[in-house]
C-alpha cells in the first residue's frame, strides 16, 4: 500500500510538470520577410497565435532576434488580440510584430552604432514569450517560424 502511495505521488508530480510544460499551444507562427518602399529598408512581419486553457496567465513580452516587443492585451489594438471561446473555455492570443531595418542609416559614418537592448535575452529557438504565473516569470519558447514568400515593395 505504501508503494502504491509513492507511485501516485510521483505520477502527480509528473502530471503537474506536463501541465506546466504545456502552458501554451502554438497554433500559428509565421515570418514574412519584406523589402523596399524606400531604398535600403527591409525587415520581417511576424504573426503568432497561441492557445491556452489557463485564464490566469497572459503573455507580457516577446523576444525575436534581440528585439523586445512589450505585449498589451488590455487595450484594443492591431498588434495584440485576446479571444475567449465560450464553448471550450480556451483563450487564443494573436500577436503581430514588425522588425524593420534601414540599411542606408546604418552606413552613415557619423552615426554611432545602435546599442543592444538591455532587455535582450538569450534562448534556444526562434522566439520567446514571457508570462507571469503566481508572481513568478516564466518563458515559452517558439521553436521555429513558417517562412512565407517575401514581399518586395516598389
Amino acid at each position: 500500500m505504501k508503494n502504491f502511495k509513492v507511485v501516485l505521488f510521483f505520477m502527480a508530480i509528473l502530471n503537474g510538470g506536463m501541465i506546466h510544460a504545456q502552458t501554451f499551444k502554438v497554433l500559428k507562427a509565421t515570418k514574412q520577410p519584406w523589402s523596399g518602399g524606400v531604398a535600403g529598408h527591409y525587415g520581417a512581419d511576424y504573426d503568432i497565435e497561441l492557445e491556452t486553457s489557463l485564464h490566469t496567465i497572459v503573455p507580457d513580452t516577446m523576444w525575436i532576434n534581440d528585439n523586445v516587443y512589450p505585449l498589451s492585451f488590455s487595450t484594443p489594438n492591431n498588434e495584440c488580440k485576446r479571444t475567449v471561446d465560450s464553448v471550450t473555455h480556451r483563450i487564443k492570443y494573436s500577436i503581430s510584430a514588425t522588425e524593420a531595418h534601414d540599411e542606408m542609416r546604418s552606413r552613415s559614418p557619423n552615426e554611432p552604432a545602435a546599442p543592444k537592448s538591455k532587455y535582450a535575452r538569450h534562448f534556444q529557438g526562434a522566439g520567446m514569450i514571457s508570462y507571469q504565473k503566481k508572481h513568478k516569470q516564466y518563458f515559452f519558447i517558439i521553436k521555429s517560424f513558417t517562412v512565407l514568400d517575401a514581399i518586395n515593395y516598389p
